[in-house]
């Protein structure tokens, strides 16, 4: 994979350049801007499908939160060690958890 100004034009060993690759989950582009919009898109895509199904549960407020902190919110936390969110993610985020958690919605 070739980063930031990398020559692309010659082969190394015959093996072609890649200008996305998965590591540890964490998708890493030839920019760090272009990585973190990425994994955050895959992230908050995940965490807004798996808390979809949770509307269905019927769960008291203490329960809620627990599933939100436990569940929902790890594979943001680690993401969150690797690359800071950007802002229309913790937007998307802020919308989808705590306006439902405050109204009793999650």
């Amino acid at each position: 994979m070739a980063i930031g100004s990398w020559d692309t034009s010659t082969d190394i060993m015959a093996i072609p350049y890649r200008t996305e690759m998965r590591i540890l989950g964490v998708r890493i582009n030839d920019t760090a801007a272009q990585s973190a919009n990425n994994s955050w898109s895959t992230v908050t895509g995940r965490i807004r499908a798996q808390a979809r199904d949770a509307y269905s549960r019927e769960l008291c407020l203490d329960q809620r939160i627990l599933y939100l902190k436990i569940f929902l919110l790890a594979n943001a936390w680690y993401t969150a060690q690797i690359f800071l969110p950007p802002e229309d993610c913790m937007r998307q985020l802020n919308s989808d958890f705590i306006v439902p958690l405050a109204w009793g919605d999650l």
